[in-house]
């Protein structure tokens, strides 16, 4: 509440904010998808147990699907960089050769080309971020 210098300013804020917070409830129980939550507002009896594992899960899958691109590409590049160390020589060389062509390829482009012939999938746009990101 830095932006507001006033204690009685400040509490006006506050209450405005409970006010419109009530009003968007009792607006946001007439939709089906948020009914079960909105529809007792006076009884607070939640159990917030069942909240904090619905939100953990939520969270959890959430980012899972954002970062598993990511994942996969370190993992293939440990994996990568791993063999290239412990061999050496022509395996090294393959992977050095790898990873200044995809390094030497505007991403945006190469991306916008592979979801074009490939599709928008979910999956296709996992792999490219697995390769590319």
């Amino acid at each position: 509440m830095a932006l507001v210098k006033s204690a009685s300013l400040r509490w006006g804020v506050i209450f405005l904010c409970m006010i419109l917070g009530t009003w968007l409830g009792l607006f946001l129980q007439r939709f089906s998808a948020t009914s079960l939550l909105f529809s007792n507002i006076v009884d607070f009896t939640v159990d917030v147990r069942e909240i904090d594992l619905l939100m953990l899960r939520l969270g959890f899958l959430f980012a899972l699907k954002l970062n598993l691109g990511t994942l996969i590409g370190a993992i293939l590049g440990t994996a990568l960089g791993f063999l290239a160390a412990r061999f050496g020589g022509v395996v090294d060389d393959l992977v050095n050769v790898g990873v200044d062509f995809t390094a030497s390829l505007p991403f945006i482009i190469l991306a916008l080309t592979i979801l074009a012939f490939l599709g928008t999938d979910v999956s296709v746009i996992i792999v490219i971020m697995a390769v590319y990101g």
